[in-house]
């Protein structure tokens, strides 16, 4: 074999490995430079964040009344940042400050670039320009909430009705409540959190809601719990009566808010609860009972120590101690017997005295 063909072959394989690190060094010099380009559009983006921001504080608390002529102009990057930046501090305000804020906004003509974020964009800007929205008070803006409400996504749902609870909007109440049901579940804790946020204004509604037993019955449930995020005290009435229906959940949110808001009236009909069939009721209700601290539950309380539920015993034993003297001496009394109820007095005592 000649040397010639070898030298060939050696010539093409070093122009080969010098190609490639020809290729190499470009890739690595254009991602070079998109990083410089990353970092100086960050460090742009960060700059314009903190004038924005300063200039935003000083316009709020300012004198001055606003209009167009006194702010300055947005270039297009900017709107973003502004919205952000918009919905930050309005969070951590309230009041006049959030609606000096939102006249801010509306001078800039930022209305359009949010109702266009919030149906347009990536569900993360989404989410944000919809809770923003939760602070203006046109129609536009409560149409593009009422659309969220139908959208795909969960949270992006969710998003739009935080924003109407924000604004109290309580005359969607129905579309909320379909909303929350599209796909034929009811997630309790999550449609109660997001009406208890409509506070005091959502009451009446909420009333007329579980008072209806051709409902779903998850629908009350949720309605119930939220009443008892609220408070109200017109609503204990109908609490009370609800404890004495069939369904499970209804009872057992009934007995949570009654336990919340803390009204003695509702003391007889948690009593007739500490007999039901389902140990997380009679539980539940033993724990009321302790809430409302009335000696009236003493006896039947002292019957629970004996149930064959743990958790019915440990509740009756921690409400007796609740109660005050008297009840903490039916604990006493029971501590020196060996049976169930005297065990679990005597555990009560010693983690409640030491």
């Amino acid at each position: 074999m000649s040397a010639l063909p070898i030298a060939s072959k050696l010539i093409w394989v070093w122009a080969g490995v010098c190609g490639l690190i020809v290729v190499a060094s470009c890739v690595l010099v254009l991602l070079l430079w998109r990083r410089i380009a990353e970092d100086k559009k960050r460090k742009f983006i960060i700059d314009h964040k903190s004038r924005w921001k300063k200039y935003i504080y000083a316009a709020i608390y300012s004198p001055i009344s606003l209009n167009e002529d006194s702010l300055p102009e947005l270039e297009d990057l900017d709107r973003q940042i502004i919205l952000d930046l918009a919905l930050d501090i309005m969070r951590g305000m309230e009041g006049q400050d959030n609606r000096r804020v939102v006249e801010m906004l509306s001078l800039w003509g930022m209305q359009a670039f949010i109702y266009k974020t919030a149906r347009t964009t990536s569900k993360g800007r989404r989410i944000r320009a919809l809770t923003l929205l939760g602070y203006f008070s046109d129609d536009v803006s409560i149409a593009v909430l009422l659309e969220a409400l139908q959208d795909r996504d969960v949270y992006v749902r969710l998003a739009g009705l935080r924003a109407l609870a924000v604004r109290k909007s309580v005359q969607y109440l129905q579309q909320i409540l379909q909303s929350l049901t599209l796909n034929g579940t009811v997630n309790i804790p999550l449609l109660a959190d997001t009406l208890r946020r409509f506070g005091e204004p959502v009451v009446v509604p909420l009333l007329n809601i579980i008072r209806d037993k051709g409902l779903n019955a998850d629908v009350r449930a949720a309605c119930i719990k939220a009443l008892g995020s609220i408070k109200p005290l017109e609503a204990v009435n109908d609490l009370i009566a609800l404890l004495a229906e069939e369904n499970a959940e209804i009872v057992f949110q009934s007995l949570d808010s009654i336990g919340r808001i803390g009204d003695a009236r509702a003391i007889y009909g948690v009593l007739a609860l500490t007999k039901r069939p389902q140990p997380e009721i009679r539980a539940k209700a033993s724990q009321v009972l302790g809430l409302l601290q009335q000696s009236e539950a003493i006896p039947s309380l002292s019957d629970s120590l004996t149930d064959e539920n743990w958790s019915v015993r440990f509740q009756a034993a921690q409400a007796l101690y609740k109660i005050g003297a008297k009840g903490v001496a039916i604990l006493r009394a029971h501590a020196g017997n060996q049976d169930r109820a005297g065990i679990m007095a005597a555990q009560m005592l010693a983690e409640m005295e030491g």
